[in-house]
């Protein structure tokens, strides 16, 4: 064995091929450095950025070309001198890697919630995967010295130039040096043809293997389709064949464009369009049949294929057939009916024929199978993407791709062409159940990707780009060329600017479906989250809710209480929750959508064999996923758990005998009910409020004609004349402020505000519109709501159509109106201010006048707001309350300044009252004197009474939000003034 010293080359070449390039490439970062620090007073921002990445680019470069020289010449010598313990570690940190970092217990993203067996296991696979790359980086170089040692025996080049003697085996392991020999023997031209060889034997065997069938996929994809599409075939044409070495049938795996229902679409299209009214009435007749006989069935496929016959005569059946765009499976038989004759339109003719007996042509259209997928983007150059690292993609039976790429129709999109296979349904279920992948959207990890990838571990599936980037590979079963994608693959550089993508599991992107549903604005949506969720987190349901919130801007409103479960208990309220999803929020005028969500969980009233199994294992019905092979018992208990939560979930609506989806939906929503918070432990106070109102309602004699207002079937049904009888208005007016009260009771018990659609609470609203609905109650509204809280009151005014308007009018005040009323309340609150209850009714008495004087009827700058009058037999009712009062007087002629006088009674504030009042004025003094100054003078601050600061601050504020600053000249008043233009 030869040390560097005896090597025929210069000593430590090594170290000049590892470290020279990084070397001159520092000193010229060090140089650029230098100068960027000179020249910063010369240079702008964008010359310091663009220098700043170029440095970090030099920097990257430096790093991975001494990285990776050093691990080519050194590594091997390194593992020769331990071979033993490197192959342990490098052979436990690979399945480390693999066991622990495909696990539930590691994170993909840093933001995730993490436990300290988490943070272990994590620790571990970022600890353990960069050393197995490593083993594996030293493992290639060592392997390709050893090619080419063997490739220089082979050509019997003297031995002494590379290795020495040739020994068996890998000759140059054992000896540290002997990887050193090799890199510095090796002439360039053997190098040279070594490169080339070993690049076009792996571009020949990428272009002959197809990247998709040389994986794992194809055993998931069959186990799948033995498992579910083979078990499940309904054996209409023919028994199942299979082949009895493999128990596989070509029928069990159809093609995705076949999966259409063309049968129930085109026997409709036939009996509304083709047959004559006379089959029509006589394939009617034969319905209605509760068992018809042998003869009469005979006639009627008689009547049926002589129809058929006839239709093909003038091309009827097959124009139908093109109207409609029915798939591959469907035109075949049409073709074949073009010549009734032959075995093959005979078939046809048979196959229709039975449409019709089996009443196929009166159903309903079938739902149409829509398979989620993700399509990874794990290296996409969309920012906002960079957490959830896919994109939803679905395969149909019409078309295939995504919504913002493209869609392809699906007969074309990834078919086999040298089999002649349009794209199985069986391969489309295998991509969307693809869990196992290198490339995994949101889950993807860079600790796993690249190992998963080496270990082929891979169910994922490469087709073409449904978008431009594809117009000349989307009817491609894989790529030609099958390096880039695996590498794609392997280094996670997966997108969708390339002729090709990477998909795998729907779970990827969305768990749920529900995306899709919601992008294509289905109305009635029934979502079954069979996830494994122990703790009941939601976390699938929260992650389809947030991408459709943040892509489609449509919010989904789920209360999920029922199902969660408490701290110390086992079982839920209910298995299910249903919610809105607001359409109404993006397209105008449109419907809110209803959610059916169901989530297996326990409610303690499951079968009895069901609880016995759960009972034994207490992971149920969330046991991991990874467990793949279910024994009988756990079969059965998840098979009958699920049958009995549709059996609860839906019975309401079955019962019903509803036909169509959407009837179910809105009968399962008006069952199934959320309480509002707070319904269960309100109803029984606010119930004996209630008691006691209609007792009062009952007994009260006063309260007759009242009672006749709110029920008034007591005269229109029962005939209940209460005579001469009025309204006595003292009785009256304390019932209604009871009832407004409870009212209000109701309100911030049960959150009106938010739950008054709700049904449980539909009494309630019905009881509140009865009372608002009498004319009394309407007349003391006004009256008595101002001392009720502003939200209850404008929720009454929007959901219960009590209006001011109604009762009080806005008028101009004239010189015979009567303000007597008015003066004590105004002396009380402006009592800390000498004179000015004095000046302001001089105001009101001697306004500003907004017209030249013509006597009695000039219009004068006074309005006042008061309540309607009631009439009365007597004529004793008064003109009606005032509420509020206004009036503009001059100040002096020379400055056009104009004095506002105005006042809102206490009682009647908050209700909008003074702003409208006041906001007419304004308007009828522009008009009459624009260009004035329109002075509000509240008096001087007098600290003697405590309430002067809070009553005048009030008032400010009321000016303000008519336009008025405050007059700071003296600090001492409260004076504010607005231009009136």
């Amino acid at each position: 064995m030869k040390t560097p010293d005896q090597l025929v080359v210069a000593k430590f070449a090594e170290c000049f091929a590892t470290f020279a390039v990084p070397g001159v490439l520092a000193i010229f970062l060090l140089t650029a450095t230098v100068f960027i620090g000179l020249a910063s007073r010369f240079t702008e921002e964008q010359d310091r950025e663009w220098w700043g990445r170029t440095g970090s680019w030099v920097l990257i470069v430096m790093v991975i070309w001494s990285g990776l020289s050093a691990i080519v010449a050194f590594g091997p010598g390194l593992i020769a001198w331990t071979p033993k313990i490197a192959a342990s570690l490098g052979g436990l940190s690979g399945l480390l890697t693999l066991v622990l970092g495909f696990g539930s217990r590691t994170t993909a993203q840093q933001q995730e919630e993490r436990s300290h067996t988490t943070v272990i296991t994590d620790f571990a696979v970022r600890a353990a995967a960069p050393f197995f790359m490593l083993c594996v980086l030293i493992a290639l170089s060592l392997g390709t010295s050893w090619q080419l040692d063997l490739f220089a025996h082979h050509y019997e080049m003297h031995l002494n130039h590379l290795t020495g003697p040739m020994q068996t085996g890998l000759g140059i392991w054992p000896d540290p040096w002997g990887h050193d020999q090799v890199l510095h023997n090796t002439p360039l031209w053997m190098l040279f043809l070594f490169t080339v060889a070993v690049t076009l034997l792996g571009l020949l065997m990428s272009g002959l293997i197809n990247i998709n069938r040389f994986s794992l996929h194809a055993m998931y994809r069959n186990r799948l389709i033995r498992a579910y599409l083979g078990a499940s075939r309904i054996q209409t044409e023919r028994e199942r064949s299979f082949n009895p070495f493999t128990g596989f049938d070509n029928l069990d795996n159809p093609a995705v464009s076949d999966v259409r229902f063309d049968d129930v679409r085109l026997a409709r299209r036939i009996a509304r369009e083709v047959f004559s009214t006379d089959t029509r009435a006589q394939l009617d007749a034969f319905h209605a049949l509760q068992e018809p006989t042998s003869a009469q069935l005979q006639a009627m496929i008689a009547q049926l294929t002589q129809e058929l016959s006839h239709s093909l005569t003038n091309k009827a059946l097959a124009k139908s057939a093109e109207q409609l765009r029915v798939g591959p499976a469907c035109r075949a038989k049409i073709a074949a009916l073009q010549q009734p004759e032959t075995p093959a339109g005979r078939d046809a003719i048979t196959w229709l024929t039975t449409l019709f007996l089996n009443k196929l042509h009166d159903q309903s259209p079938r739902p149409l199978h829509l398979i989620n997928i993700a399509l990874n983007l794990v290296k996409g150059d969309n920012l906002a993407w960079q957490q959830r690292k896919a994109q939803s993609f679905t395969i149909s039976a019409l078309h295939s791709g995504s919504w913002n790429l493209g869609y392809r129709r699906s007969e074309e999109y990834g078919c086999n062409h040298y089999l002649a296979q349009p794209l199985s349904l069986g391969t489309a279920l295998a991509i969307s159940g693809a869990a196992a992948s290198p490339n995994m959207g949101y889950h993807s990890s860079s600790a796993v990707t690249f190992l998963l990838a080496l270990f082929n571990i891979r169910l994922g599936w490469w087709l073409g780009n449904p978008g431009r980037a594809g117009a000349d590979t989307y009817r491609k079963a894989s790529p030609n060329v099958s390096v880039g994608p695996l590498l794609s693959e392997a280094f996670g550089l997966t997108d969708s600017c390339h002729p090709y993508v990477y998909l795998s599991d729907g779970g990827h992107f969305e768990n749920l479906g529900l995306y899709e549903m919601v992008l294509r604005r289905c109305h009635c949506i029934l979502v079954v989250d069979a996830g494994c969720d122990p703790q009941l987190n939601f976390e699938d349901l929260g992650n389809a809710i947030r991408k459709i919130r943040i892509d489609l801007g449509i919010d989904i409103e789920l209360n999920l209480e029922q199902i969660k479960r408490a701290a110390d208990a086992k079982t839920s309220d209910r298995h299910h929750a249903i919610g809105m999803i607001r359409y109404d929020k993006v397209d105008a005028n449109a419907t809110a959508g209803t959610l059916i969500y169901l989530k297996p969980s326990l409610t303690g009233n499951e079968p009895s064999d069901v609880q016995d199994y759960a009972a034994r294992h207490p992971s149920f019905p969330h046991e991991p996923t990874s467990d793949q092979f279910f024994d009988e018992a756990q079969f059965e208990s998840y098979r009958r758990l699920g049958e009995h939560i549709a059996q609860q979930v839906l019975r309401p609506a079955i019962q019903r005998s509803e036909q169509d989806f959407s009837s179910l939906c809105h009968a399962l929503r008006s069952y199934w009910l959320t309480t509002p918070p707070g319904m269960r432990e309100s109803f029984l106070g606010e119930t004996d409020d209630l008691k006691d109102l209609e007792r009062l309602l009952r007994d009260d004699p006063d309260l007759l004609r009242y009672d006749l207002e709110i029920y008034p079937e007591l005269r229109s049904v029962f005939g209940i004349d209460p005579g001469a009888i009025e309204v006595n208005p003292r009785a009256a007016l304390h019932t209604c402020n009871l009832q407004i009260q409870l009212m209000e009771q109701v309100y911030l018990a049960v959150n009106l505000e938010e739950f008054h659609n709700h049904a449980l609470n539909r009494g309630w609203m019905n009881l509140f519109r009865r009372w608002t609905s009498a004319e009394t109650f309407r007349l003391f509204w006004p009256t008595l709501c101002g001392m009720y809280s502003q939200q209850f009151v404008r929720f009454a005014e929007q959901h219960l159509n009590l209006s001011i308007d109604e009762v009080v009018v806005l008028e101009a005040m004239g010189p015979t109106s009567d303000l007597s009323s008015l003066v004590r309340d105004l002396s009380i609150e402006w009592d800390s201010v000498p004179d000015y209850a004095e000046t302001f009714m001089q105001a009101l008495h001697k306004p500003l006048p907004l017209e030249e004087p013509t006597g009695d009827h000039t219009r004068r700058a006074a309005w006042h707001m008061r309540l309607k009058a009631r009439p009365s037999p007597d004529d004793s009712a008064g003109p009606g309350e005032i509420l509020a009062v206004v009036a503009a007087t001059r100040l002096s002629v020379a400055g056009h300044r104009l004095a506002l006088h105005g006042w809102v009674r206490p009682a009647y504030r908050g209700l909008g009252l003074g702003h409208r009042l006041f906001r007419h004025a304004i308007v009828e003094l522009t008009a009459a004197y624009s260009g004035h100054n329109l002075i509000v003078d509240l008096g001087p601050d007098n600290p003697a009474w405590a309430g002067t600061s809070i009553r005048n601050v009030g008032w400010l504020r009321f000016y303000e939000q008519l336009g008025f600053t405050r007059d700071r000249s003296d600090p001492t008043r409260f004076r504010m003034s607005r231009q009136l233009s």
